[in-house]
């Protein structure tokens, strides 16, 4: 089935083109790269259309995943398609409804409001603008989702059919080594983050204040202020620290694929994925070398976390290599602290942590307000900046493009109806590991997943990771990961 190859591949195309593209175009955070990746994703769902439709034409013959699909694990795959679709639909259904009944347009030059008639027991927005650019993101953000995971199912079906053609053993098939496509995006991931925090080691000690040695931004034009192509060093930290967990993880399979089963492609890999531990050693220093206070204290944890599921993994290895898990770890953590703890060390002290508490508290007061204001179906998908000036208590407040709280700028946008809907996609993401797949996920590579993820949760209750269109999309990526494995198979 040409047309279906086809498909894949320009689907894995698309996916591997926004991991590299994303931070690299300042971590899209200019307009012009929001539309590029909104047209990509948009391409997205076009394919995944076609997809849907060579899948189930006649002419190509029903064509199923793997034939055991209809039993045991292949119920449970369905059930948790259809749950992820259900709520993506929803989620959309919810954004679109929102843009569509907005109660008002926002004019930005002038800052009056034009009043619309609204059907006011659906969701609403008071600004239609942003609310339809909100909706067009999202739209493209989750194409990406259902791409990664389609394309990764789909060549773990097909590395199926060719090892039952080859007689290949059970064991192996259920190896923890994952599949081809799943361990290509993470390769990519790794590889393109290990770069990035050269390039931003490189342009740290280089003093530069230009993004990339290109782009002076407008905001944070000092050079302590920045890191690699992010104007924000806390971006840049929550980049690294959803990242460089990962890449441990990947390593961790090809290790207990060689250890459990001697599997002929660790052997023809010649050991090069030892290179992912120097990936990971790159990343973690970057969220302490940006001086980011926030990215810092999560590497820090994350660091303690992984520390303890690398134990939890070699409980009953030798006190060779448990001390070599306290040896990485601590490379991590001490080479941030030896580089950049001149800078990060005063912004450490009490007062001056005290001084960015108040900043940010004072700031969700007038938050919680605008959440009251509207806690139902919230104020619209992306109206925070728009609406915030009405809450304010003097017109000489700060007026923040986003209020350095991701959860609280989730639920006044959102309100309780979005809000529920998000949290019932992460609890179905975290379920679905324990249920039978397809794709077998080694369980300490999914707890790494769940401390990159959970790392970025954290961080978003004191900023705004999620706001973030290069961080999002790699918040999502990891996400679908999760959605295609389990503990067994």
């Amino acid at each position: 089935m040409p047309l279906l190859r086809i498909a894949d591949q320009l689907l894995g195309a698309a996916l591997l083109f926004a991991v590299v593209f994303g931070p690299w175009a300042f971590g899209t955070t200019e307009p012009w790269a929001v539309q590029i990746m909104n047209g990509l994703g948009l391409a997205v769902w076009i394919v995944l259309g076609v997809r849907w439709l060579l899948m189930r034409a006649r002419f190509f013959g029903m064509v199923s995943d793997d034939p055991g699909s209809s039993h045991g694990h292949g119920s449970k795959e369905r059930l948790f398609t259809r749950i992820f679709g259900v709520l993506t639909a929803l989620f959309l259904l919810y954004c679109m409804m929102s843009a569509w009944n907005a109660r008002a347009t926002v004019h930005a030059q002038s800052f009056s409001f034009d009043y619309h008639e609204i059907i006011g027991w659906l969701p609403h927005s008071y600004d239609s603008e942003s609310s339809w650019q909100s909706f067009w993101m999202y739209l493209g953000i989750a194409g990406l989702f259902w791409a990664c995971r389609s394309w990764i199912l789909a060549g773990a079906a097909a590395e199926r059919r060719r090892m039952r053609e080859g007689g290949e053993d059970s064991h192996e098939r259920n190896s923890s080594l994952l599949p081809e496509r799943l361990r290509l995006l993470l390769w990519v991931v790794s590889i393109n983050g290990a770069i990035l925090a050269l390039e931003g080691i490189i342009q740290r000690i280089s003093g530069s204040n230009e993004l990339l040695w290109l782009v002076q931004p407008t905001i944070n034009k000092a050079g302590i202020a920045q890191f690699g192509p992010y104007a924000y060093r806390s971006n840049a930290s929550q980049y690294f620290n959803m990242v460089w967990p990962v890449t441990l993880g990947l390593w961790w399979t090809y290790q207990q694929a060689g250890r459990s089963h001697g599997l002929a492609q660790i052997q023809m890999a010649g050991r090069r994925h030892h290179f992912l531990i120097s990936f990971a050693l790159l990343m973690a220093i970057c969220p302490i070398l940006s001086t980011s206070r926030g990215g810092a204290l999560i590497m820090a944890a994350s660091a303690v976390l992984v520390g303890f599921v690398y134990l939890l993994a070699q409980w009953r290895s030798t006190w060779k290599a448990k001390l070599g898990v306290f040896a990485l770890l601590g490379v991590m953590v001490g080479g941030g602290v030896l580089l950049g703890w001149q800078e990060l060390g005063p912004r450490m002290e009490m007062e001056a942590l005290q001084e960015g508490l108040d900043g940010r508290e004072a700031l969700f007061t007038t938050g919680w307000r605008m959440a009251a204001a509207q806690p139902l179906f919230g104020t619209g998908p992306g109206t925070f900046s728009s609406l915030f000036p009405l809450f304010r208590r003097a017109s000489i407040d700060a007026w923040p493009a986003q209020l350095h709280n991701d959860w609280l700028e989730t639920f006044i946008t959102f309100g309780w109806v979005g809000t529920s809907i998000l949290v019932l996609g992460l609890a179905a993401l975290v379920l679905r590991w324990f249920f039978r797949g397809r794709i077998y996920g080694e369980r300490h590579f999914v707890m790494l997943i769940w401390i990159a993820l959970g790392g970025c949760l954290i961080h978003a209750c004191y900023d705004f990771p999620l706001q973030v269109h290069s961080l999002l999309t790699l918040f999502v990526l990891h996400c679908s990961v999760l959605s295609c494995v389990a503990r067994r198979v």
